[in-house]
């Protein structure tokens, strides 16, 4: 630590005793000091200057960014810093001002309390000589940090100094009587009071410096928050925050470092001021920035983040006990066989059928695991001692898949072990199953590698074969067990459909539910959408996708509220997944590459209108296998598709459709037979599957137990 101070304060004191030399006047050179240490360090600033810039550039794509993945903080903070590296913009740049005035006041304060060595350069043995004798002889405490400048004060006032004659006893008297000289004739203060002084020991005059210490600083604030390119884009709560806070700073540290530091303080505040006028005039940030454009996307993300309620700083997770219960619940039961996991309320009716089965054609004990705390099937688990609930956050599930012992384990939630979902580290055994929770293209709609660490894949169609064969055919994987179960939330969908009266609507209904994935409908063309269809006298709803909710829960509540308004009765938002009877009542589907299209088409028989938005790929190496997706393939076969420059036809488009609904249902049966397994048995391929699975494990563990006997 001595080391580095010695660092500091060597070529700071040096810059000191030169400012002296020139001006003898110890305020006057604390002024010049000042003023040379802008000069000096005008490189940094500069290059300050253009990071501010830089950022004050680029946050309309900052912020346009914060709009598109509202409520997804990972996904900001990913595309943020893409932006940061493209752009070279360096955020911790911002951080170089501030170590800069805590070196340079670390510096001064030593330097002021110090004028033997750095003002009027005495060898440290010398001065260390003349302030024991001078300490000694007036009482002074040679340990205190101000002793050098109260020695100069005592030898200033003295009128004999013959007691310095004991240092010159070991020293040259000439050297001795030259620095007396030198300290007698110089001017060591302000405003009369040595600049040694500390206005909370002192009182008096001194107090006046941290009162325009504290001014000083507030004068900058404002015209920082009126020039400076990056504060001025500052929200208020920034602003004046940090004018609070630099206006106290000011003032309670001007009350406890001598006034030589507070006076600085005042200068290097006014100093920064007038650099800050001089740098806006060698890089003008309107030369650079759009300002147009900046306070364009300020509001609408203002618009977007002003909807919703905002959880409260501090406030209690009111599910934390129901978490930390079931926690401790789940690991109390031993000998689990079937575990299924479920993102949250809605994922219930992908395994709803399977459940069922299970339930009617063993004694099993079902558990049942859902990151949701208000899922349903809380409700389900009460009047049902076969089938167990637990609460278990995402979070919490990275300890409890990890320490997971069952036989099976059954999700449709995609990337175990590449993200926070891992396989058990003690239960070696377990058959991890994916129960898809769509019918379309996995090797598409899912990310590369997506279902490699799966043991097993309940198909829904002859594509989820053909994918998967040449997916481990590709990557050299091993051969996963692919069951032809078919699609149960389907047939599901298809019982409760025939069972239902049906009723022709007066008013016909139209549903538009898209995907989640980037530039979908919600994102790109909803407003126009909306607009022609109701312009023919539709009703229409509007189901977004439950990711889509789940990432951007505000953003949604605010295009809800926002179209509620507009449109009034004939609009409708629905963002309760666990019933269908949208889905079954709407005379046509709307969606853009949701999955949806196959459970209401394949359901109802009737057609469904695409929206071409960009194609939801979530595998880039999607096409490195020679696997055309059924979701390319499907698309003209089931109803028809718009582009997104003709999305104001979509009215007439669905007036068509509706005509010509009887012509689409043969189309839409073969292509259904064709494609796709175990229609109408997919609860009973999938649910048989697993009993046989359980009972094979159960033998097995038995035969190891004999073995070890």
């Amino acid at each position: 630590m001595k080391f580095l101070q010695r660092m500091i304060n060597i070529p700071l004191g040096l810059l000191m005793y030169l400012c002296y030399r020139v001006i003898p006047q110890y305020a006057v050179a604390i002024i010049l000091f000042t003023f040379l240490t802008k000069i000096i360090l005008l490189p940094i600033s500069i290059l300050l200057q253009i990071n501010s810039v830089k950022i004050v550039k680029i946050t309309p794509e900052i912020n346009r960014i914060k709009v598109k993945y509202f409520g997804d903080s990972d996904a900001i903070a990913e595309k943020t810093s893409e932006v940061y590296k493209r752009e070279r913009y360096n955020p911790f740049l911002s951080t170089i001002p501030i170590l800069v005035q805590l070196v340079l006041l670390m510096g001064l304060v030593q330097i002021i309390y110090n004028p033997l060595t750095y003002i009027y350069r005495v060898d440290n043995q010398v001065s260390s000589s003349i302030v024991k004798v001078v300490a000694d002889a007036k009482g002074l405490d040679a340990k205190e940090s101000s002793v050098q400048m109260q020695v100069v004060d005592c030898i200033k006032e003295l009128d004999d100094t013959s007691l310095l004659d004991l240092v010159s006893e070991k020293y040259p008297k000439a050297d001795i009587d030259k620095l007396i000289k030198d300290i007698k004739k110089s001017n060591m203060e302000l405003f009369g009071v040595s600049l040694g002084r500390v206005p909370v020991k002192d009182g008096g005059i001194t107090i006046l410096i941290p009162l325009l210490a504290a001014l000083a600083a507030w004068l900058l604030c404002i015209m920082q928050n009126l020039i400076n390119p990056l504060q001025a884009e500052q929200g208020s709560l920034n602003k004046y925050g940090t004018m609070i806070i630099s206006v106290a700073i000011s003032l309670f540290l001007g009350f406890y470092v001598p006034i030589g530091v507070g006076f600085y303080w005042i200068w290097s505040n006014l100093f920064t001021i007038v650099q800050q006028v001089v740098l806006n005039m060698m890089i003008d940030p309107k030369k650079h920035i759009d300002y147009k454009e900046l306070e364009a996307s300020k509001k609408e993300l203002e618009e977007l983040s002003n909807i919703g309620s905002k959880k409260k700083l501090f406030e209690k997770d009111p599910y934390r006990s129901k978490e930390k219960a079931d926690y401790k619940r789940f690991f109390s039961v031993v000998n689990k066989h079937l575990v299924v996991y479920a993102e949250g309320n809605g994922y219930y009716k992908y395994f709803k059928d399977i459940i069922e089965y299970i339930l009617e054609h063993s004694n099993m004990t079902i558990h049942y695991i859902t990151s949701d705390p208000n899922d349903n099937i809380f409700k389900k688990a009460e009047e049902n001692n076969q089938l167990r609930a637990y609460y278990i956050s995402e979070k919490k599930m990275i300890t409890l898949m990890m320490k997971l012992e069952c036989d099976v384990f059954l999700s449709s939630t995609p990337d175990l072990e590449n993200y926070h979902l891992k396989r058990s580290y003690i239960d070696k055994s377990i058959e991890y199953i994916f129960v898809n929770h769509a019918m379309n293209s996995d090797n598409l709609t899912l990310r590369t590698h997506a279902l490699d660490h799966f043991d097993t894949i309940f198909c829904t169609g002859k594509h989820v074969v053909e994918e998967q064969r040449a997916i481990e055919k590709l990557y050299g994987l091993p051969a996963k067990k692919l069951v032809e179960t078919g699609y149960c939330l389907l047939d599901n969908m298809k019982r409760d459909y025939d069972a239902m009266e049906k009723e022709e609507h007066a008013q016909k209904h139209i549903l538009i539910a898209p995907s989640w994935q980037k530039d979908n409908i919600m994102d790109t063309c909803l407003d126009e959408l909306v607009e022609s269809i109701l312009s023919k006298g539709y009703k229409v709803t509007v189901r977004p996708h439950p990711q889509y909710v789940r990432i951007y829960k505000e953003k949604v509540e605010s295009i809800e509220r926002k179209f509620q308004q507009k449109y009034g009765d004939n609009f409708a938002f629905e963002k309760d997944f666990s019933s269908n009877l949208s889905v079954y009542t709407a005379d046509v589907l709307i969606t853009d590459w949701s999955s949806i299209a196959y459970e209401y088409s394949f359901t109802t028989y009737k057609p469904t209108l695409y929206i071409n938005t960009p194609m939801k790929v979530m595998n880039e190496e999607y096409d490195r296998i020679d696997v055309v997706p059924i979701d390319i393939r499907v698309r003209d076969s089931i109803g028809a598709s718009l582009d997104l420059n003709k999305v104001g036809e979509a009215g007439e488009t669905v007036d068509r459709l509706i005509r010509d609904t009887p012509k689409y249902f043969d189309d839409i049966s073969k292509f259904k037979e064709n494609e796709f397994f175990g229609l109408g048995k997919a609860a009973e391929l999938s649910g048989n599957y697993i009993l046989e699975s359980i009972k094979e494990k159960i033998k097995q563990k038995k035969q190891s137990n004999n073995g070890i006997r």
